[in-house]
């Protein structure tokens, strides 16, 4: 039976072999805790985790001492959040289509005292700067805006919501986890506080991620867990090495490949988008392409129950009726805030193209997803 046709790159990643290659050595030989230098495996484990810190940080323009690793941008975006306004107070602010890390964790700062605003999108997923410019108090202390939706792909304008956020003297942290390396992004140049990253949406490995802290959010931050104060105290625990040198690679991977990789992407994408838009009901989500992410299609197939479509383009193409962390909960709070009614959203599609996506897997997905549209209908 052939490998499915995987499409939902906005999920995860599948691990690139050149990530698997630069693993296996600290899987099986170079076993050493970091924490230990005191002998040559400890030295050699300290020696790549800190290669890896300079890798990632390469990646987004930061500065290697700004890194922080964790285990992937949920425990990133908590670090951030809570990190900073645990028993604080004060007044933060997000967007409506907001990932569920981040949205959960402000609603969870919420009960504990916390003020909170929720500023809401245009049908095409994008925040409007204004919005947020008044909505800003002068007891403001944080603002979380996600780079890249990882369900409509929308682009947020982060360079101008910057400069808003630093007016009022507030700190800006991004859930920038979606399409790093393939949409620019550099912290010092976007005036970006804090960003959360992570290893399984770029071709590295599961379950390890990052935060990076600049200069002034670091001195604010408080950590969430305690232990052997691992990653300058805001961070306790053993490294993973085995995941942070994969982080690493995948990383320069993306750095040195990501532009070409993403024109690759919008190709491909703007094939199946063509071939998809051609068939009955079809009703393209989203923003324009220059604020799209570039593997992502958002499909609404009017009359088409979006899971029931999922279920019958499996096991030849694996594709989502919307964000993995939050497909179990049967919530469309993304589409809904879109404009879209509680009926229509429940009929959107997310597919995602990826690396290893090929012209032939565009050709047969569209014609598995054609013959899928068209056997739900008929029933």
């Amino acid at each position: 039976m052939p490998a499915p046709i995987y499409l939902d790159h906005h999920a995860t990643t599948p691990i690139d072999p050149r990530v698997r290659g630069a693993v296996r050595a600290y899987l099986e030989e170079e076993f050493g805790n970091p924490s230990n230098e005191l002998h040559v495996l400890g030295r050699n484990a300290r020696a790549a985790v800190e290669a890896a810190r300079a890798e990632v940080a390469a990646l987004v323009g930061a500065r290697a001492r700004d890194v922080i690793f964790t285990s992937g941008a949920t425990e990133s975006d908590n670090l951030a959040i809570q990190g900073l306004l645990r028993g604080r107070g004060g007044h933060a602010i997000t967007q409506a289509t907001e990932h569920d890390a981040v949205f959960e964790t402000l609603r969870a700062m919420e009960r504990d005292g916390v003020a909170l605003t929720v500023l809401p999108v245009s049908a095409e997923g994008l925040i409007d700067p204004d919005s947020l410019r008044r909505a800003i108090r002068p007891e403001t202390r944080l603002v979380s805006i996600m780079h890249v939706g990882n369900e409509v792909g929308a682009i947020q304008p982060i360079a101008e919501i910057a400069a808003i956020v630093h007016d009022s003297n507030a700190l800006l942290h991004v859930d920038a986890a979606q399409g790093t390396g393939l949409v620019p992004l550099d912290v010092a140049a976007l005036g970006v506080d804090l960003l959360s990253l992570s290893a399984h949406k770029m071709y590295g490995p599961k379950g390890v991620g990052a935060l990076v802290a600049g200069s002034r959010a670091r001195a604010e931050l408080r950590p969430i867990a305690f232990g052997g104060g691992q990653e300058d105290g805001l961070r306790s625990g053993t490294h993973d090495v085995p995941g942070i040198v994969g982080f690493g690679e995948a990383a320069r991977l993306m750095r040195l490949e990501g532009r070409e990789e993403a024109a690759r992407l919008r190709a491909l994408r703007d094939e199946l988008r063509a071939r998809v838009e051609g068939f009955d009901g079809a009703i393209r989500l989203g923003p324009p392409d220059e604020r799209r992410h570039p593997g992502n299609v958002y499909m609404r197939f009017a009359g088409v129950h979006a899971a029931s479509l999922v279920r019958a383009l499996s096991p030849t193409v694996c594709a989502s009726t919307g964000s993995s962390c939050a497909t179990g909960k049967d919530t469309r709070r993304i589409a809904l805030a879109l404009g879209l009614s509680p009926h229509e959203a429940k009929e959107t599609l997310r597919l995602c193209v990826g690396r290893f996506n090929t012209p032939e897997d565009i050709e047969v997905a569209a014609e598995t997803l054609g013959a899928a549209l068209e056997s739900l209908r008929v029933r």
